[in-house]
């Protein structure tokens, strides 16, 4: 009832202010960025520069996990609940092997092309080249954790298929 469904919003609220709280250190360590390049005449890479290579850490996140997961929730709740747990862990690793096959290659490519693809998307308009490089950099070291970010996507659904 709703006790149970109140323990779970209370988890969700929890991990919300979790990362809200992270966001707050970003969002200072970015503005120290900004602040720092000024002084040191180096480019200046803050908030705007973490928003943009953020999106493109996302975008294949987005596209890929969270499209095989939403197509796998409602029959990973279903056996969920009918306390199949053996096929809830298959579920979960067929979904695990399924957006790693993906995620993996395209998180190393744009690893390696971080610079690159950022100049290309962003070294136009209001962002000089230079700060579309930096960008890049954030990119490339973003794309390290996207693995390991996909694959807590996918247990943290398989928890709330278990509702636990």
């Amino acid at each position: 009832g709703l006790l149970k469904a109140g323990r779970l919003a209370a988890w969700t609220v929890a991990l919300v202010l979790v990362n809200q709280i992270a966001y707050l250190f970003i969002i200072r360590l970015a503005a120290q960025a900004n602040v720092n390049a000024s002084a040191t005449d180096m480019v200046a890479a803050g908030i705007t520069t973490y928003q943009k290579a953020h999106l493109v850490f996302m975008l294949p996140h987005s596209v890929i996990t969270i499209s095989i997961v939403t197509a796998l929730l409602p029959s990973l709740a279903r056996v969920a609940h009918a306390g199949l747990l053996h096929d809830v862990g298959r579920d979960i690793a067929r979904a695990m092997r399924s957006v790693s096959v993906l995620i993996v290659p395209i998180a190393a490519i744009l690893a390696v092309n971080g610079a690159a693809i950022s100049v290309l998307l962003f070294g136009y308009g209001a962002a000089t080249p230079e700060q579309a490089a930096v960008m890049g950099v954030i990119v490339s070291v973003f794309m390290i954790g996207l693995p390991a970010f996909t694959l807590f996507y996918v247990l943290l659904r398989g928890f709330y298929a278990l509702e636990d």
